[in-house]
């Protein structure tokens, strides 16, 4: 008995470490001279986005199978692109990208490449653009004339941006809940300590979610 508690203890002890052995194998997806930043998973998981400084010295989005392979070009001009997003339906992918007129706006492309379109379009920054889970909406922060940042969301087909959050402190990196009601943030309060506050996507009141003497960054909902 003593010897089949041996075997079976080591027989559950190497399909316990088994595993760990072959999730910590990596797989090197990009290789070339170049520098790739923000990798992203797509939606359906077989591809995997970022944005490259290429030649040119300026940042491009690319796309790579995550099975690896060759990478895909999506934007290809003389401006940085930074950040890319994919859309829930993978169908598309936002960025914000540095424009002649030095600012930061936000746009959209085929996750197959193609024409841009511009969402945004006035003389401000905007960064950090999110996708609502239903693609309807993209989020993001904008660094305003007052020089504090505010959370904003304009349509993903363009047009009047709504401002979502509004008085004297930095909003930053908006992140859509899962049902698409609330943005959570990080927001620079009072004693100027980053806590993570929340809004209603459709507008109104804000509501912190921590208080404290600790710096709270970049928040991330749990996905129920």
């Amino acid at each position: 008995m003593k010897q089949f508690h041996c075997i079976l203890y080591c027989v559950l002890l190497g399909a316990l470490l088994f595993p760990f052995s072959v999730v910590a194998q990596e797989v090197q997806l990009t290789s070339d001279g170049f520098n790739h930043y923000n990798p992203q998973w797509s939606p359906d998981s077989n591809w995997i986005a970022y944005h490259k400084l290429i030649a040119n010295n300026t940042r491009q989005v690319f796309k790579v199978p995550s099975s690896g392979g060759g990478e895909v070009q999506i934007t290809n001009d003389g401006y940085n692109h930074f950040y890319p997003q994919w859309s829930p339906d993978n169908d598309s992918i936002a960025y914000h990208k540095l424009i002649a007129n030095n600012t930061r706006q936000v746009f959209k492309v085929s996750s197959n490449g193609g024409a841009e379109k511009q969402l945004t379009n006035d003389l401000f920054n905007h960064y950090d653009p999110q996708w609502s889970p239903n693609g309807s909406w993209i989020a993001y922060h904008k660094l305003l004339t007052s020089s504090y940042m505010q959370i904003y969301k304009v349509s993903s087909s363009g047009g009047v941006e709504d401002q979502l959050t509004s008085d004297s402190y930095d909003h930053e990196f908006p992140r859509w809940s899962p049902n698409g009601a609330w943005i959570v943030y990080q927001k620079a309060a009072s004693s100027n300590i980053y806590q993570i506050y929340k809004v209603p996507s459709s507008g109104g009141s804000e509501e912190a979610l921590t208080s404290d003497s600790s710096h709270h960054e970049r928040p991330q909902w749990s996905p129920n």
